[in-house]
């Protein structure tokens, strides 16, 4: 299980999370956030884990991950558009690759 707190193993702090899910979030002009959302979030970021180092003890992405923040922002803007709570729907992989750009440059384009 991952907490909040650093003294534990599979520390999951605020910043893995919370840059993805609010600019996910305003991009599409989210009207609401539900749990269904939070989900896809929490989805992402365990897709980013490197599944060479998973472990009991290591369920979190590395704090260093630069794709985290571009994986889970896309998951909430495309769960928010498909439960109609978007009022700018972007079609699929375009808040992934405008916030790599913003984030890094493009210097490298996953899609």
């Amino acid at each position: 299980m991952a907490t909040g707190l650093s003294d534990y193993p599979n520390a999951l702090p605020n910043l893995h999370s919370s840059p993805g899910i609010m600019r996910g979030l305003l991009d599409v002009r989210a009207t609401m956030l539900n749990n269904d959302i939070l989900l896809a979030a929490a989805r992402a970021l365990a897709d980013v884990v490197d599944r060479r180092r998973l472990s009991p003890q290591n369920i979190t992405p590395d704090v260093f991950s630069d794709e985290v923040s571009p994986r889970v922002a896309e998951a909430v803007g495309q769960t928010a558009i498909r439960l109609g709570f978007a009022q700018r729907p972007l079609p699929e992989g375009e808040i992934y690759d405008n916030l790599w750009d913003t984030l890094y440059g493009n210097r490298m384009m996953l899609h």
